[in-house]
């Protein structure tokens, strides 16, 4: 065989490979979906597998870091918990749940000032508050 044969083959072997690759938004929808379903079956460590690995495929995805910290903490990891919960509020600034879920482990933590700005990031805006409510 020459080598210009050899390239060939490997050229060919290179873009069937590639082309098996999953899509990683897929892939993370995959074990997000697979995760709920260990969730749906109290099985928190499987769960805390398949939402490492959604988190693997996309680590700006909040919804996934949510779920993540979720599935630690019940598993009785609460320094996995509140990491991952704080980076699912950290990303998902709008999300007055994501806020207030770090905001309660940082408060069992004892990281009261942190607490005390995801619960004013947690606070509804307009012209219900009134000052002097949720530090207003």
């Amino acid at each position: 065989m020459n080598v210009k044969s050899v390239m060939g083959l490997l050229a060919a072997g290179a873009l069937l490979v590639s082309g098996c690759k999953e899509d990683p938004m897929a892939a993370k929808r995959r074990f997000v979906a697979s995760g709920d379903k260990f969730v749906a079956e109290k099985n928190f460590p499987e769960a805390v597998v398949q939402y490492r690995n959604a988190v693997a495929r996309d680590g700006s995805d909040g919804g996934s870091r949510f779920k993540l910290g979720e599935a630690y903490y019940s598993t009785g990891d609460a320094r996995n918990a509140l990491r991952e919960l704080v980076r699912a509020a950290d990303l998902m600034p709008k999300n007055s749940k994501a806020q207030i879920r770090a905001g309660q482990l940082l408060l069992k933590a004892g990281q009261y000032p942190e607490a005390r700005a995801r619960a004013v990031a947690a606070r509804p805006s307009g012209p219900a508050l009134r000052p002097g409510t949720l530090g207003g």
